[in-house]
């Protein structure tokens, strides 16, 4: 814990504005122990803390991708994919839709199209979790290019 505060003062310093305002002792102070701390940052450590930066960025792409990904979900989800349920929906339309024109349609056929529809609102609240899948994935990329900065800043 206490390399990785020294590590990360190292940098924020390193990359900030001079301290033009200190008095001559107290700057050649600051900067034989910013030398210190450069001698003691390992760049192995730096590297593995970057590595461990990403881990975040890549969970919530892994569930993005799964949120959008046209195979069929595992686990206890049985709801089918965004773009099956919507071709679906498109096929029943079409269907219905000649029907109507060749004046076959029944009632009882546009009472299940109107289920069929209704059911299919679902896929507005999937749509949503995607994007709030999309918008954590967008946070997590500017924290770890927020710290990736302080470290470039050296």
């Amino acid at each position: 814990m206490a390399s990785r505060i020294i590590a990360r003062l190292y940098h924020f310093a390193k990359g900030s504005t001079p301290l033009t305002d200190l008095p001559a002792a107290w700057q050649s102070g600051v900067d034989a122990a910013l030398k210190e701390i450069e001698k003691s940052v390992d760049p192995k450590f730096v590297q593995a803390e970057i590595k461990d930066t990403m881990e975040a960025p890549l969970k919530e792409l892994e569930r993005l991708n799964k949120l959008v990904s046209n195979e069929p979900p595992m686990g206890k989800s049985k709801t089918p994919a965004i773009q099956d349920s919507l071709d679906s929906l498109l096929q029943t339309l079409h269907v219905q839709k000649k029907r109507l024109a060749a004046g076959l349609a029944t009632e009882a056929e546009l009472t299940m199209l109107a289920r069929n529809v209704e059911a299919t609102k679902e896929i507005d609240e999937r749509q949503k979790g995607i994007y709030n899948s999309l918008a954590r994935y967008g946070k997590t990329l500017d924290k770890v290019g927020l710290w990736l900065k302080m470290w470039d800043n050296s």
